[in-house]
């Protein structure tokens, strides 16, 4: 194992949010402009997660329609895509339930989390995803709502119960 020490002001730690362990073993978060030390482990032979040689991050633009788009899809073949990103928690998939509440699109609020309201994604945007995703081959992988029943806390972080039955899809 390989032990490095880390400083950093905490705005890096904002940016990537570390918890780091003190002596007393109680973590412990920066407050905004301390600049921090500690040691993290790291246990170069250990894996917690690994990707493969199909692994691209990238955002895209939703024009479906786009043949420079669809053929830069095609040229990766194996490519993955994933739905969700920072705004996975507001999303809501439309389904067949009739028991389900109208599907409404977003709306723009500055107050909430990431600057929109829930909104939902209607069957039609559904079938031109369907369409897209195997006119391109591509794999598709669904995020997780991590943030789901989280609230702000004082300290600016979210906290909270997770509300494990809102996922997507």
């Amino acid at each position: 194992m390989t032990a490095v020490v880390l400083r950093r002001k905490a705005l890096f730690l904002l940016v990537i949010p570390l918890v780091l362990s003190a002596a007393s073993s109680s973590p412990w978060i920066a407050e905004a402009g301390e600049v921090c030390e500690g040691t993290a482990v790291i246990d170069a032979a250990a894996s917690i997660a690994t990707t493969d040689e199909n692994f691209i991050c990238a955002a895209l633009d939703w024009d479906l329609s786009n043949p420079i788009l669809v053929n830069a899809l095609k040229a990766f073949s194996t490519i993955r895509l994933r739905l969700g990103g920072t705004k996975q928690d507001a999303v809501r998939y439309e389904t067949r339930d009739p028991g389900q509440p109208p599907c409404i699109t977003f709306v723009t609020n500055d107050s909430a989390l990431f600057g929109v309201n829930e909104g939902c994604l209607p069957l039609s945007r559904w079938d031109q995803l369907n369409e897209f995703f195997q006119k391109t081959s591509a794999q598709v992988i669904f995020g997780l709502n991590a943030l789901n029943g989280r609230v702000p806390m004082q300290d600016g972080s979210l906290g909270g119960p997770w509300n494990h039955e809102k996922q997507s899809p």
